[in-house]
């Protein structure tokens, strides 16, 4: 396999990672809708638009990451892209992201002292793209 076949392979990860990470945001913005409409809130108020992107970059590199496990399997891309290697590098973005996050949540914690103050490895996609726990809602004293 020569520079431009692994880049190319590197590439697909990245995409089908993506990808994959998308089709647990489709799930979060489900959840997302509903914890609005239970708090009264639109849900804009609870999208984050930056914890989107971030987390479908998160998701292409772990695609990458799983494709790297490849390129030494196969001589050629023609030998090595099949249904079983997009479905695998689509799971590495799916699964890959939310271990990645809470990894980093778990780093970023211990780095700061503090709590990870959201979503933790093996949570939904909720956590990804939705609302900060530590954002709060004040109602007024006429509404309770």
């Amino acid at each position: 396999m020569n520079t431009s076949d692994a880049l190319n392979l590197l590439l697909l990860g990245a995409l089908l990672g993506a990808i994959g990470q998308g089709a647990r945001v489709i799930v979060g913005l489900k959840k997302m809708n509903d914890e609005a409409a239970a708090t009264g809130l639109q849900a804009k108020d609870l999208f984050v638009t930056n914890q989107l992107v971030i987390s479908l970059l998160i998701g292409g590199i772990a695609g990458s990451i799983a494709s790297l496990f490849y390129l030494g399997d196969c001589g050629s891309p023609d030998k090595c892209i099949d249904k079983e290697l997009m479905f695998t590098l689509f799971a590495a973005g799916y699964a890959g992201a939310d271990f990645i996050e809470g990894f980093m949540a778990t780093r970023m914690a211990k780095l700061t002292g503090g709590t990870t103050g959201g979503g933790t490895a093996g949570a939904d996609a909720t956590s990804v793209i939705t609302t900060n726990s530590k954002r709060t809602v004040e109602l007024p004293d006429d509404a309770n």
